[in-house]
């Protein structure tokens, strides 16, 4: 991972530098609807690019929190990497004080923003209905909640495994709750789940599992389309309750081990700190000079939102080998996989700026691309958590290509060539088959087939480029299958260009212009584009509003 000085204009800091971990406001563009966007996100508590997110919960669908919202209904492990795609795999966790809610609507509570913080290694949070002050934080493929709840002998804790099929069982002799969550996308391998491990620091006093319909038992088991589990707690001592959590797509031990290797203990506060301190690195490769608070804050919450995705599916065998879930066929495999992100957003700027700032990743998540094909048959251009087969264009070209040609290359991964094709000829949609592109649909309006041909244009650019520096000239028939083979050429030690971080001199992010201006000799210092990058990555994030909100 390097390091860079950005200039942010030419203003004076007054106040003492923050740490780099609290300048991202998670806030920031969750104002938003339906009908208006202010930015889509919500407050997501992550470690970059880790496998579990989590955040307060105010509604169900796309937009699980929003800020005009006063009331939330669960903390939820969430896997949703925007308004418009499924949360796969994702449970909520819900605490609460007298009578037993089990159902979203039922159990909420209302809260103000006045009591609530949110960063990006830690969330808090008053719940004025049940007087209990929420605390959690994340971990690679986890996290950890604490409740302080007021001196009653009646506190429970609700854990939602959430419709489209889930399973829970309660394990009180270990004051445990596991189970599975498994609304996924068509096409994902059948048997697909999210294993939970949910362990408590006190013991239950009560315990019980419920349906989606509200009904609720004192059985230790349940399984269904919508199910969950419960358990009672005496915090008459004023002693807070702290559940960990680990999660796995393999199996239930495989969330152990998780839990146990990155959540050794439960103590919130450790969790937190190891946290900050890993967004202290990761934010700390852009070092800013000059600027106001609000400029760096808004600069750095931007950085932060280009950390969340892709999302790195990898886990950590008995062995200690790193290996993944299959998505499309149910087996373990080794290596990387990633998932829950849209190239066709994504490559103009995000990935030019893994390039700069954190080359490894950026060959990881193209290991992660072969193994895709390896496993399935074609790189993916918008996988949740499979492949979606919407936008236009193929344009993991770009970001294979523009790695490329910054020197992000290594030994060849041998594959093997997969009889039907690769990409979206495979999902039987031909307007989004690599090298048509839209141009043979006569019926989309004039609009939409300039659209697809331009979506189609740069990734082709960026192809034949590629295939002419490392195979030479290919046909339109075999130039993608090509590319997988030659191109997507990983990297085992990623090390810069020879000739430096070029860039076309009015496009940074077309690999045609990189590819000509290094021959050219042009090129802009990496500090420029790197804060070009940052800042396209975010677009959608904004600067809080004169009254303060999102």
């Amino acid at each position: 991972m390097h390091r860079f000085l950005v200039p942010l204009l030419a203003i004076t800091l007054s106040a003492a530098a923050q740490r780099l971990a609290d300048l991202p406001d998670p806030l920031i563009g969750t104002d938003s609807k339906y009908e208006l966007s202010h930015g889509n996100t919500y407050p997501a508590i992550f470690i970059p690019y880790a496998m579990a997110a989590w955040t307060p919960q105010t509604g169900e669908g796309g937009w699980q929190y929003q800020y005009a919202k006063d009331s939330i209904r669960g903390f939820r492990m969430t896997h949703r990497p925007s308004a418009w795609t499924i949360d796969w795999g994702s449970f909520s966790i819900m605490p609460g004080t007298g009578a037993l809610k089990v159902l979203p609507d039922a159990r909420g509570s209302k809260f103000r923003h006045s009591n609530e913080t949110s960063r990006a290694y830690r969330y808090d949070v008053l719940l004025d209905d049940y007087q209990t002050r929420v605390a959690m934080a994340p971990s690679a493929h986890g996290g950890i909640l604490r409740f302080t709840f007021p001196k009653t002998d009646q506190s429970w804790v609700v854990l939602d495994a959430s419709s489209g099929g889930s399973s829970v069982q309660i394990h009180p002799e270990s004051n445990r709750i596991t189970g599975t969550s498994s609304k996924t996308a068509k096409g994902t391998a059948p048997g697909f789940a999210l294993y939970f491990v949910a362990e408590f620091d006190r013991p239950f006093t009560s315990f019980g599992t419920w349906n989606g319909k509200g009904e609720k038992d004192g059985a230790k088991t349940r399984s269904g389309d919508h199910t969950g589990a419960f358990a009672g707690f005496n915090t008459a001592d004023g002693k807070a309750v702290t559940v960990r959590v680990g999660t796995s797509l393999i199996s239930l031990e495989q969330a152990e081990r998780s839990l146990k290797a990155e959540l050794p203990k439960p103590d919130l506060d450790a969790a937190a700190e190891a946290a900050r301190q890993v967004w202290e690195r990761d934010l700390g490769t852009i070092e800013i000079q000059g600027g106001t608070e609000t400029q760096r804050r808004t600069f750095y919450t931007a950085l932060y939102h280009s950390l969340q995705f892709p999302r790195m599916l990898n886990e950590t065998d008995a062995s200690g080998a790193m290996v993944h879930y299959g998505l499309y066929d149910g087996k373990v495999h080794a290596g990387p996989m990633f998932t829950d992100i849209g190239f066709w957003d994504v490559f103009r700027a995000q990935f030019p700026l893994l390039t700069i700032i954190n080359p490894a990743l950026d060959a990881e998540i193209i290991r992660a691309m072969v193994n895709t094909y390896e496993e399935a048959g074609w790189i993916p251009t918008w996988p949740n958590p499979v492949e979606t087969n919407v936008m236009i264009g193929t344009h993991a070209d770009s970001a294979v290509a523009d790695a490329y040609v910054k020197g992000i290359r290594g030994r060849r991964q041998g594959l093997r060539r997969h009889p039907q094709g690769c990409d979206a000829t495979r999902h039987g949609d031909l307007r989004r088959a690599p090298w048509i592109g839209g141009l043979s649909t006569p019926r989309l309006c004039s609009r939409r087939r300039r659209r697809r041909r331009i979506g189609s244009a740069h990734p082709r650019v960026c192809l034949r480029r590629f295939l002419r520096g490392a195979d030479g000239p290919g046909s339109r028939q075999t130039g993608r299958l090509r590319a997988v083979h030659a191109a997507v050429e990983v990297v085992s030690q990623p090390v810069r260009s020879k000739h430096g971080l070029h860039a076309g001199p009015r496009s940074g992010w077309l690999v045609a212009d990189a590819v000509r201006s290094a021959r050219l000799g042009r090129s802009i210092h990496g500090r420029q584009r790197v804060a070009m990058a940052v800042v396209g990555a975010a677009g959608y994030s904004r600067a809080h509003e004169a009254d303060g909100r999102p």
